[in-house]
């Protein structure tokens, strides 16, 4: 770092507050929110999509200090994603649980420090700070007494504002993304759900194994030790991207499910991937049935083939049994011609905001070490910005 920039340690300028030990027989399918270590993902962000729950009734004045505001920073503190980071943005009530801290700014620029802790050399630094024989295990002391850069005021703001500024249009992009997949998902209800003037009669549907729809396959084992940290291909897992690898496995988009663990979270995947065996990839024997599948799947939900003691697994043999109603083959080629400009605009905004990702990655370290002049970046930020997300 360069030395006009002072060191603190984290605890001077911000407050470190780990999450509520809530107990496994609160949680409920709905109510308030409770964000797990799982929820805190690879790329920075928060999944909302698969979180606890537990009821208002549960909820007393001691609970009040574990609630997430605009702007809080979140550290998993336990196991193999130990010391990622996520911003938390938003103003729905949520709760933390226990291994998960909430950081919040007090005499440091809020943006400045997510600018900081957003950083791939500081979630290494967090994670190395774990200890513990059976999985890492960090304290809120310890994360307290991490060294970080603190300079000037006027320099943390600047630093944040740029920080900000990608943030911003990487938030924007998010947004866009939900829409055309919400409308895709509300079209697959009218036509396949609910039935429509649209529609062939569901009289006329067959009822066919998913054997008969389409290939079923686990994935490659990849144990975690193996995963590269620059590799240049996502690795899925059970519910999500877990790391990065040198190989793929997967030349195009899949359809695949968690089998083990997280079970039954329909996904598609990036072309060029590796998707390990906790989860199962499906191949429609015919391309026009990608999307019908997809949506199918997901609407039937896989609960029902779910087994296993130790763990929840779903396995070829219990999948086996599925069944889906199926519409004649042109009702499902058209969805797959009505929804496939719809992922297509989804998965350019998706390239877009990796694009941003990793411009952003590359330009803070940078002015956080003073390595590349502050000043001009920032009259120029918000159009630079921009221009990376067109490309």
């Amino acid at each position: 770092m360069d030395t006009r920039f002072r060191q603190s340690p984290l605890g001077r300028v911000a407050e470190v507050i780990p999450g509520f030990a809530f107990k496994s027989e609160w949680w409920r399918d709905s109510g308030i929110p409770v964000i797990r270590i799982k929820n805190i993902l690879e790329d920075c962000t928060i999944d909302t999509s698969d979180v606890a729950h537990i009821e208002e009734a549960q909820l007393t004045s001691k609970l009040r200090k574990f609630f997430v505001e605009d702007g809080d920073i979140l550290i998993a503190m336990t196991g193999a994603t130990a010391g990622k980071t996520a911003r938390f943005l938003g103003s729905k009530p949520m709760l933390v649980n226990q291994r998960v801290a909430r950081i919040v700014a007090r005499e440091i620029d809020a943006d400045f420090l997510w600018a900081v802790l957003g950083q791939r050399e500081y979630q290494r630094i967090l994670f190395h700070l774990a200890d513990g024989a059976a999985q890492p295990n960090m304290s809120g002391g310890q994360i307290e007494e991490m060294e970080i850069p603190h300079p000037s005021p006027e320099v943390q703001r600047k630093i944040g504002r740029i920080s900000r500024a990608y943030d911003d249009l990487i938030g924007v992009n998010a947004r866009r993304i939900a829409i055309p997949e919400e409308i895709a998902r509300r079209i697959f209800d009218e036509w396949f759900v609910h039935g429509s003037d649209l529609s062939d009669a569901p009289s006329q549907w067959e009822v066919r194994p998913l054997f008969d729809i389409a290939r079923v396959a686990y994935g490659k084992n990849l144990p975690s030790k193996d995963l590269v940290a620059d590799g240049p291909y996502p690795v899925y897992g059970a519910a999500k991207i877990i790391g990065q690898y040198n190989e793929y496995t997967r030349q195009q988009r899949t359809l695949i499910c968690g089998c083990r663990g997280s079970v039954g979270v329909m996904q598609i995947t990036e072309p060029r991937c590796f998707v390990t065996n906790n989860s199962f990839a499906f191949d429609p024997l015919s391309a026009d049935d990608f999307f019908w599948l997809f949506h199918s799947l997901r609407n039937r939900g896989l609960h029902d083939v779910v087994g296993g003691s130790a763990q929840p697994q779903i396995t070829l043999d219990s999948i086996s049994s599925v069944e889906l109603s199926v519409p004649p083959p042109a009702l499902r080629c058209r969805f797959q011609s009505v929804s496939a400009p719809m992922y297509d605009f989804v998965w350019s905004l998706e390239k877009q905001n990796k694009v941003l990702r990793a411009s952003r990655d590359l330009l803070l370290p940078k002015l956080i070490s003073g390595e590349i002049d502050l000043d001009g970046v920032v009259r120029d930020v918000p159009k630079a910005a921009k221009c990376v997300a067109a490309e």
